[in-house]
């Protein structure tokens, strides 16, 4: 019986410490705050402010507690307002490092996580006050949660120059801008009248339309902007996919003009046709 309950105790005590330890790890204090913003912060500090929220990212976003996620809403503002350039080119010219892309592909890596748990953390009713932080470095859905409070945050975004942030200009606020209208004209959005959905649709046809006339009237200056496949082609891939989550009568129209105005090898038209075939799909589920 003794050893019985000892074993229980045992298992007990090691319950608790694990709970204790996941408690701990789903805690950020201002020690990483001040090590993100430090210019002058050693490879060493910087590695374990990375790795603890690494470990803070696999956290049920339920369970963290105010100060946490302030924390945090803090943390993915440095790590994308900083140029991290030059610490890539020192790392690339160490003889000593294995591999030169080393910190380049961590921190590729690390943005990418901090996106993903953003997106799952934002809750617009306990983090209005980081909305700022959502509208700059957020995904699309975290920024379509903002719903009417960020309506004309998200159409103001599409007016301002093109601003890549992240190692290798990887996001673009203006695609997740996109993407998040995409969001709100589906028709299971309760957020938006029909009315306000058809001039979303509007504001992405909009996007086709221009792109379409710039290739009618100059198809040599379109090609040459498309050099930077980037941003251009980027923008019009979004705004297809964002179309897809419409049941709108207009946006079918325009995906299929679009569409037709494409070359036939152009792998974008595969886009708009999954796209077109989304609309329908959505136009006659809301028939039944």
């Amino acid at each position: 019986m003794k050893i019985y309950v000892s074993v229980l105790l045992m298992l007990l005590g090691t319950a608790t410490l694990a709970r204790g330890q996941q408690a701990d790890r789903c805690r950020l204090d201002e020690s990483v705050v001040r090590t993100y913003a430090a210019s002058n912060a050693s490879d060493r500090a910087r590695g374990a402010a990375r790795r603890a929220i690494s470990d803070f990212i696999g956290c049920d976003p339920s369970s963290v507690d105010g100060h946490s996620r302030a924390v945090f809403y803090r943390v993915v503002e440095l790590q994308f307002q900083q140029d991290h350039a030059d610490a890539i080119l020192r790392w690339r010219k160490d003889p000593s490092r294995s591999n030169p892309e080393g910190l380049y592909d961590a921190l590729a890596t690390h943005e990418a996580e901090l996106r993903d748990y953003l997106d799952r953390l934002f809750d617009a009713s306990r983090d209005a006050e980081f909305a700022p932080v959502v509208l700059r470095f957020g995904k699309a859905r975290a920024i379509a949660s903002l719903g009417r409070h960020g309506r004309n945050d998200v159409l103001n975004l599409l007016s301002v120059p093109n601003r890549p942030y992240g190692v290798g200009g990887n996001y673009n606020a203006q695609v997740e801008a996109i993407g998040a209208i995409g969001f709100w004209i589906n028709p299971s959005n309760a957020a938006f009248a029909r009315q306000e959905k058809t001039a979303f649709v509007k504001v992405l046809t909009d996007l086709l339309d221009m792109d379409a006339e710039a290739r009618r009237t100059h198809p040599s200056h379109s090609a040459a902007s498309e050099r930077s496949a980037g941003h251009a082609s980027t923008l019009i891939e979004t705004a297809l996919e964002a179309l897809g989550r419409s049941d709108d009568e207009g946006a079918a129209r325009s995906v299929q003009v679009w569409m037709d105005m494409r070359d036939p090898n152009d792998p974008l038209r595969a886009v708009a046709a999954k796209a077109l075939a989304s609309i329908h799909k959505n136009r006659n589920g809301n028939k039944q």
